[in-house]
């Protein structure tokens, strides 16, 4: 009789077993899960359908920005005092200053302008900002991070006008 209960109780353990892989099985896909859409580096191209489809519109912006004839020059600057914030993780460190100028080479004024910036390798994280009118341009501070490259997109907007501007740039360390 007794070598029954020892053949039952072997036999109990059987489907905690199969429970255990189970839970073991769906904690290893949490895992998975977790690092394939936590991973900046790994990025779908926003609205990707939508610019297949109006690819004819891009190019008759393309077209515009090269009539217009205006052109942006990136400067990147230390943050000045008014600007600065409490120090740590996340503290704008650079300045970066776009100044837009016509075809002409005269300074442009009475803007609206947006800037995008990414590291490459990490294009996850995008970092955008209004632009404000400074000395010199129009400028927002910045977290720009490792050494690299990075990816300027900027739109300029005045009354119906609208300019797009891409740069990929390489830059070196930021302070």
């Amino acid at each position: 009789m007794s070598d029954l209960t020892e053949m039952e109780r072997r036999g109990r353990m059987w489907p905690w077993m199969v429970v255990g892989l189970l839970l073991l099985m769906i904690l290893l896909m949490g895992v998975l899960l977790y690092s394939a859409i936590g991973d900046p580096s790994h990025v779908v191209v926003e609205n990707y359908y939508d610019k297949a489809v109006h690819w004819d519109r891009e190019q008759a912006q393309l077209e515009q920005d090269r009539r217009l004839g205006w052109h942006v020059e990136l400067e990147f600057r230390a943050v000045p005092p008014e600007l600065a914030v409490d120090a740590g993780a996340g503290v704008p460190n650079t300045l970066v200053v776009a100044q837009l100028v016509d075809s002409l080479n005269r300074p442009l004024d009475s803007l609206s302008v947006h800037l995008r910036a990414f590291f490459s390798a990490r294009a996850g994280r995008v970092f955008e900002a209004d632009l404000q009118p400074m000395a010199g341009g129009y400028g927002a501070a910045f977290r720009l991070g490792p050494p690299g490259m990075w990816e300027f997109q900027l739109e300029a907007r005045r009354d119906t006008m609208r300019y797009t501007w891409l740069e990929t740039r390489e830059l070196g360390a930021v302070r």
